[in-house]
């Protein structure tokens, strides 16, 4: 949930229980770098392999989590975004307006568990159910293509998937067949 994907990704489920047994949890500050390092070191400890490793009472971890939330609560807030951003569909105007820091953009598939946060079709199969990322840092918007099999383009070049482009106003994003307007005002 802190990252907006799963800690681990593969071709296929077993190489993904695989990746869960024998490898480190992720930093989720490599994966958000808005999240300040003492949430990462307390996921760290939380999501250890090894039992010695991780809070050893759930009174240590309750303390902890409190000392974590004391910590959120008096350290400087990230400003607040001025400017309104907005995709817009192309075939029929609908909008989307973008708040949160990381927004899933794709097609739901309930069978799945997979309610994207940008709903841009329910039957159109060019759209992968996760198809992109858009995020929001520092009041700079980017968006990273999730592999998907019909690709994200922007302004016609195809995305290298798992890397993050800036977004400027009036950019045309393609999802599979879909194509939207990127608008920030």
């Amino acid at each position: 949930m802190l990252t907006g994907k799963p800690p681990y990704e593969g071709e296929n489920a077993y190489d993904i229980v695989i990746r869960h047994a024998n490898e480190r949890v992720p930093s989720i500050c490599q994966r958000n770098p808005s999240l300040p390092v003492v949430v990462d070191s307390f996921m760290q400890k939380a999501l250890a392999k090894s039992p010695a490793e991780r809070f050893a009472t759930p009174q240590e971890f309750m303390t902890a989590l409190e000392q974590l939330q004391g910590y959120l609560q008096t350290s400087p807030t990230p400003p607040v975004l001025e400017r309104e951003a907005k995709l817009i569909m192309t075939s029929n105007g609908q909008t989307f307006p973008l708040k949160g820091k990381l927004l899933l953009v794709g097609r739901k598939d309930p069978n799945q568990g997979i309610y994207p946060d940008i709903l841009l079709t329910d039957t159109d199969k060019t759209v992968g159910r996760r198809h992109s990322y858009l995020r929001i840092q520092q009041d700079a918007y980017t968006v990273e293509d999730l592999h998907s099999r019909n690709g994200t383009r922007l302004n016609g070049a195809i995305l290298t998937p798992q890397e993050q482009y800036p977004l400027k106003d009036g950019d045309i994003l393609r999802f599979g067949s879909v194509e939207v307007r990127f608008e920030l005002h």
